[in-house]
């Protein structure tokens, strides 16, 4: 997560920018297939106790200070295996790869705020 820019800030609180595109521009965020700034990202979890040992010292190795990331659901532990981002031109391919994956799986998606939300910022 990046730190917002003086002018994106003043834009911001002048309401020439949105709370959506405010949100990714903080987030610094680049499109996985063409670079262009993202509008959304998927997160992939699978469940712990399904991904070999191996695996997991792997992944253990690639985290800062050796720790993968975990969430607990009610369905016990799943650790995020992967992470992507889209701009407005490939988001409907990233949702449809997403959908791709095994039952046991399950993707988070983070569009950001509503885009139709007005700005309600007193300065």
């Amino acid at each position: 997560m990046g730190k917002p820019s003086a002018r994106d800030l003043h834009d911001y609180k002048a309401g020439k920018l949105r709370p959506n595109e405010f949100h990714w521009r903080v987030q610094g965020k680049a499109c996985t297939l063409c670079g262009k700034r993202a509008v959304m990202t998927a997160r992939v979890f699978a469940p712990a106790d399904g991904i070999p040992k191996e695996h997991l010292l792997v992944m253990a190795m690639n985290h800062p200070g050796g720790k993968i990331p975990v969430a607990q659901t009610k369905f016990g532990p799943y650790v995020r295996i992967g992470e992507a981002a889209a701009c407005l031109g490939h988001r409907s391919d990233l949702e449809r790869e997403s959908a791709k994956h095994p039952d046991s799986w399950f993707v988070e998606f983070d569009y950001g705020p509503d885009a139709n939300n007005s700005l309600s910022v007193r300065v």
